[in-house]
């Protein structure tokens, strides 16, 4: 069985200049090489998807500057029948997304975890009872969702 750190970098390398380990799947502003390499200016980074891992699980997370709706919120859901089913939305004012603003947005979203860990665990109990069930068990959730968090200090992450 691999580790979380392990499971984590068969995504790619761990970004650095930032408090938490994760790997993102998209450039961010503040990384110039990579945007160079890729014909992309700083004013495009509005969105970023990301692994990270923390408090001994793994997540997937969006964040984007007015992403999905021009209203900021975050949401978490819990993809069942997966181990590793975590999935938080970030919906941003901010623009353009750069490293402190994702590590700010994870600091929240790390107090949140931090203080919700019961909820996790359920979660978590809920996607290993479906992960047992037969794949044609149409009564079968496919996930668990919440909406989370004030975003007022998020949506100022800059």
């Amino acid at each position: 069985m691999r580790t979380l750190m392990e499971e984590l970098l068969v995504y790619g390398e761990l970004l650095t200049d930032v408090d938490y380990d994760i790997v993102t799947i998209h450039p961010l502003a503040d990384e110039p090489e990579l945007l160079n390499e890729l014909n992309l200016s700083p004013e495009q980074i509005t969105l970023c998807d990301l692994y990270w891992g923390y408090n001994n699980r793994l997540f997937f997370v969006s964040i984007g500057y007015r992403a999905f709706t021009s209203a900021t919120f975050v949401t978490y859901r819990r993809k069942l029948g997966i181990e590793h089913g975590h999935r938080f939305w970030v919906n941003t004012n901010v623009s353009p997304l750069t490293k402190a603003v994702v590590n700010k947005c994870l600091h929240y979203l790390a107090a949140w975890i931090d203080s919700n860990d019961s909820v996790l665990a359920e979660t978590d109990k809920a996607a290993h009872h479906y992960q047992s069930l037969p794949e044609d068990d149409l009564s079968t959730p496919s996930s668990t969702d919440a909406i989370i968090i004030s975003t007022s200090d998020i949506v100022a992450a800059n």
